[in-house]
């Protein structure tokens, strides 16, 4: 009977040590993914600071020049300097959305109504977005994040009169998001390599980005347990498909009401941007 006990007594203290070890090396991981954001993030700031004060300086040259081609130069300045802030503030942001969050209950369908107001005054295209998924567990940030970067890359590839649309549906346990519009489309040689950090379409001339929109986007799908896909036709346009694992949000407790229970399912066409 004591050997028994005493091999109970030392698997016991196998589990806690084991249990103890565990935890030491989830903190050592959380300590270094709270450095890498924020050297991210301070260095990114620091960047994006001196970036700023350049382009004011080149702005005033250009405004105040009168020599044509003083103008001319510092606009350019001017304009690479705007690539340059933006590129920072995306590396920064593809830090970030990689590093795991806490879930909270996220309303799809407001979100996606908050999205089409705030993108629908950028740009002269057809807006409009459907949602009827509800209230879900998930990151609200980086749902917007990933959103943010596949209309911006939309807004690139489309002209007046072009529709770029959104929709949410749960579909088989997941949550599907679309993004869909009628642009110029990606030549089929490029799809395998859209969402490689840094990359741009071989036709994408002036309108090439910095390259890491896509690069967030799959970046933050696969960190969920979630894919990405792209769909394209030259001339026809674009559909990127988002899959997240569907994680339904707790039930509200009696006597707090969700801020959207007044609100319908989102089904919103949206004007003409400005």
């Amino acid at each position: 009977m004591g050997t028994i006990i005493s091999i109970l007594i030392w698997h016991v203290n196998r589990q806690w040590a084991a249990q103890a070890r565990l935890r030491a090396l989830q903190e050592a991981d959380r300590h270094r993914s709270e450095q890498r954001e924020n050297a991210a993030r301070f260095g990114s700031h620091e960047v994006r600071t001196r970036l700023t004060i350049a382009r004011g300086y080149a702005q005033l040259i250009a405004d105040q020049s009168a020599e044509p081609t003083v103008r001319e130069d510092a606009e350019l300045v001017v304009a690479e300097l705007i690539k340059a802030s933006a590129l920072a503030t995306n590396l920064l942001t593809l830090v970030r959305v990689v590093e795991p969050s806490a879930p909270e209950p996220v309303d799809v369908d407001q979100l996606l109504a908050e999205i089409l107001r705030r993108w629908s005054v950028t740009a002269d295209r057809i807006w409009n977005a459907r949602s009827t998924v509800g209230t879900l567990q998930g990151d609200s940030e980086r749902l917007e994040a990933i959103l943010d970067c596949l209309l911006e890359n939309a807004v690139k590839f489309t002209g007046p009169g072009d529709t770029i649309a959104m929709a949410a549906d749960a579909e088989g346990g997941e949550l599907v998001l679309v993004v869909r519009d009628t642009g110029a489309g990606i030549p089929a040689a490029d799809l395998d390599t859209i969402f490689d950090t840094f990359r741009t379409g071989a036709t994408a001339g002036e309108r090439a980005g910095s390259g890491l929109g896509l690069a967030i986007v799959k970046a933050v799908a696969e960190a969920r347990g979630g894919t990405v896909s792209v769909a394209s036709s030259l001339g026809r346009g674009t559909t990127f498909t988002l899959r997240f694992p569907l994680r339904p949000a707790p039930p509200i407790p009696p006597g707090h009401p969700p801020d959207s229970a007044d609100r319908g399912p989102l089904n919103e066409p949206a004007g003409v941007g400005s």
